[in-house]
């Protein structure tokens, strides 16, 4: 594939070279412009800059067009600075080779999430498990430093191993920034190249070769949870980007009579270059998990050892393509395709192939009557990833509550959920009623078959249940429109789409929310005679897989409406007026988490001119949607350390979650004179979103007997121990904090832009123009999120001359 690389490279390079030879051109036309282009921001560049370069500079671009004894050159180009440029090649020697070239490279800036790093936090020391977040330190003594965390709620106390009451807790939630003050941006560079070769001893058929090479370069943040078995502990990283994308297709076009036929072979390959993160002020592909945040113990399963935190794995496609086309008597087209693709990725050994067959055949015989029926067939068969625990821990055994479990027993095969086997076939229809006025109708079919299986085989110390079986969902939808001129100034459109899925895709299992429900929620763990009273703990895979986990969830709609309208009304060559509008329902009832999701969007928008001179052009657009989802929380035991207990219910809430966006624009040119053209552009926008706090009821305490069961002490000599230590029996009663209240604030979106253009362009003559134009954007982001805000101005100023020759 180098070489083929390398090939593409030098026949466009000569292409080039026979292009531009020197010669005295029978036609040509060419501009040259020449600029300034100044800038100037103030606060935050996320959405004010988003795609913009921050560096005033003086740029310019080419355009030119060529001719002369068949052979024709096109040119384009436009550098702005060293982060933004594009620009564009087309050759044509005398239509028997045709090459074209286009580059592009721009910035995309990246948000930079606080974290709360500006936020008050609490206090953290070493000696007090369960405060703070704990990250070791860059310098070599190995000692390691404290940061300030957001403790969400208290920690809840427990019976230690040193025989003391201590607090740790599952309610102890922390987040850090470890990769401060960095600016995160992505540079990306984009060349397309293609070749088409149509000799004219053999026209019919044509060769041609395509090839795009893509780069990724700069920092992004990337998160990881830092807890041991939920993400009470969330930090920050930067990550360093260096990526690279290759495709090359060679194929040929084949055309006589009315057969068309292609075949093309793609390979496209992703390198990525760099594994290396920033963190402390180091620059590693690994995160030290460290011994002072011992109350862990070995659950980490990574115990004082750096692991790698996020690998992009390197990929390799190998796709080929096969179409056909007929145009047949009597105003019938049939059509086919076949699709082959081969994935794999070199990380893990891993490969994805699927097989696509398509087929459709279109008839126009019968006067205003068009029919078109189609149907496809693909599989997707992706390799199962076995999970080898053990590659990641020196121990053999890990410590569940009071049980200890061989690291082995969580080795075993992963069965892909992308493996399936899908079916399609449809059937389309138009036809014309009279002038002016069209139906149109379709009908979908649509099988897919996914090839789960099992998550394992269990043995002794695993339930022996099927929790992830074989899905099959099926997929009927309708469609009808119509379009309809009424008079010839007005024209309108409707179109409704009814789709029903039997058994969508779910979780299966995974849920217990009808299962045994018992003071306000859904246990999970058997708990005699009191389910408050906790006398053991059990391995968490026992909940994850718990025989009271038999209930499915899903966000895919089961049923699916969704209505369309649109209507333009033209009563002359000055004045348009256009109104649109669009409403959807979703539902899934089949799931027990109560999806729904009801959107409506609506617009209006006009045209005017008032004089040959003058033009307004003006609209708004208003769309709301508003999704309902059962959220659920789970009911621990305990917390951290060896006394933690398992997940014993869950509890659930129907959540709302609203988002309401608004545009409106203003658009307007005017020729002052026969030189002077003004113009300007105006648009205002509105998002907003949030979610309600979900009520989980009160908080639920429960006497957590399991720390005396650790200890090695009776009951009696429990209670004992606690009433000569004048320690209150109540500090073994473990709480289920369930109160979240504020929790909406996370996920509260507001924010406001303006952006405004002002230009003029003045031409001297035919030949020369100049052009001066002001952009403002202005950003409001009333709720900050995460303690991070875009609120931001952006300043640009451009001049160009231009002169055409």
């Amino acid at each position: 594939m180098k070489q083929l690389r390398t090939y593409v490279l030098l026949a466009s390079i000569a292409v080039l070279m026979m292009a531009t030879s020197g010669f005295a051109a029978d036609w040509s036309e060419a501009s040259i412009n020449l600029g300034y282009t100044g800038v100037s921001s103030d606060d935050s560049l996320n959405k004010t800059a988003e795609y913009e370069s921050m560096d005033s500079s003086i740029g310019g671009g080419l355009e030119l067009d060529v001719r002369q004894n068949g052979v024709g050159i096109e040119l384009e180009g436009q550098y702005t600075d060293e982060e933004e440029s594009e620009g564009s090649a087309r050759f044509d020697i005398k239509r028997v080779l045709r090459a074209k070239y286009n580059y592009q490279k721009f910035i995309h800036r990246l948000r930079h999430d606080l974290l709360f790093e500006d936020k008050p936090h609490l206090s953290a020391t070493a000696g007090t498990p369960g405060y703070g977040s704990f990250e070791p330190s860059i310098n070599a003594g190995g000692e390691h430093d404290i940061y300030d965390g957001i403790i969400a709620a208290n920690a809840v106390p427990l019976l230690t191993e040193a025989g003391t009451v201590g607090l740790e807790g599952l309610q102890t939630a922390t987040f850090n920034d470890l990769d401060q003050g960095r600016d995160y941006m992505i540079e990306r560079r984009k060349h397309e190249a293609s070749a088409k070769l149509q000799l004219p001893a053999f026209p019919y058929l044509v060769p041609e070769v395509k090839f795009s090479h893509e780069e990724k370069h700069g920092w992004q943040q990337t998160t990881l949870m830092t807890g041991q078995c939920t993400p009470c502990h969330t930090v920050a990283v930067g990550q360093e980007i260096d990526q690279t994308t290759e495709e090359v297709s060679i194929g040929a076009t084949f055309k006589m009579a009315g057969l068309t036929a292609s075949y093309f072979h793609t390979e496209r390959e992703f390198d990525n270059r760099s594994d290396d993160y920033a963190h402390e002020g180091r620059v590693d592909n690994d995160y030290y998990y460290d011994d002072i945040a011992k109350p862990y113990y070995d659950r980490l399963l990574f115990e004082n050892e750096s692991q790698e935190i996020g690998i992009t794995a390197d990929i390799e496609k190998k796709m080929d393509t096969v179409k056909l086309r007929y145009d047949a008597a009597g105003a019938t087209t049939l059509y086919g395709s076949y699709v082959s693709a081969d994935t794999k990725n070199n990380y893990n050994d891993l490969e994805y192939d699927s097989d696509t067959l398509f087929f459709s055949a279109s008839n126009r015989s019968i006067a205003g009557l068009r029919l078109k029926a189609y149907a496809k067939q693909y599989e997707i068969d992706s390799d199962d990833l076995y999970v080898d625990m053990t590659s990641y821990t020196a121990d053999t055994e890990i410590v569940f509550g009071a049980d200890t479990i061989p690291v082995s027993d969580f080795n075993y095969n992963r069965p892909s959920s992308a493996s399936r086997d899908v079916f399609e076939t449809g059937l389309d229809a138009s036809y014309v009623l009279g002038a002016g006025t069209m139906l149109t109708g379709a009908y979908t079919y649509k099988v897919v078959d996914r090839d789960n299986g099992n998550y394992k085989e269990y043995d002794s110390s695993l339930r022996d249940e099927a929790y992830l079986d074989d899905e099959e969902t099926t997929y009927n939808t309708f469609e009808l429109g119509i379009s309809s001129r009424p008079m010839s100034s007005v024209n309108l459109r409707a179109k409704y789409t009814y789709e029903h899925a039997d058994t969508p895709f779910s979780f299966s299992n995974g849920l217990g929310y009808n299962d045994l429900n018992q003071y306000g929620w859904t246990q999970l763990m058997d708990s005699d005679p009191d389910p408050l009273d906790m006398t053991t703990n059990s391995p968490f895979y026992e909940v994850l897989r718990s025989w009271n986990r038999t209930t499915s969830g899903s966000n895919v709609a089961e049923n699916h409406h969704q209505f369309k309208a649109s209507g333009t009304w033209t009563p002359n060559d000055i004045f348009s007026l256009s109104v649109n509008g669009q409403y959807t329902f979703e539902e899934n009832d089949e799931a027990y988490n109560d999806w729904e999701n009801n959107s409506w969007n609506a617009g209006v928008s006009i045209f005017m001119m008032p004089t040959e001179k003058l033009t307004f052009s003006a609209g708004y657009d208003y769309q709301y949607g508003k999704t309902t989802s059962k959220y659920a929380t789970a009911l621990y035991v305990g917390c951290f350390s060896e006394s933690m207990g398992e997940q014993i219910a869950s509890v659930y809430d129907n959540v709302d979650y609203d988002t309401t966006a608004q545009v409106l624009y203003l658009s307007t040119t005017y020729q002052a004179t026969n030189k002077l053209t003004l113009s300007g552009d105006l648009t205002l926008t509105k998002a907003e979103a949030s979610a309600d706090n979900p009520n989980f009821g009160d908080n639920i305490y429960y006497e957590n007997y399991v720390d005396y069961v650790l200890s090695g002490m009776s009951e009696e000599d429990y209670l004992a121990y606690l009433d000569a230590n004048d320690l209150p029996y109540t500090q073994t009663i473990m709480m289920s904090y369930l109160d979240y209240s504020g929790s909406d604030d996370y996920s509260d979106l507001d924010y406001e832009t303006l952006d405004l253009t002002l230009g003029a362009e003045y031409r001297f003559n035919s030949a020369l123009t100049l052009a001066v134009s002001g952009f403002y954007r202005w950003v409001e982001d009333g709720e900050a999120y995460l303690g991070d805000d875009y609120d931001g101005e952006l300043y640009l100023v451009n001049t160009s001359v231009s002169y055409r020759f």
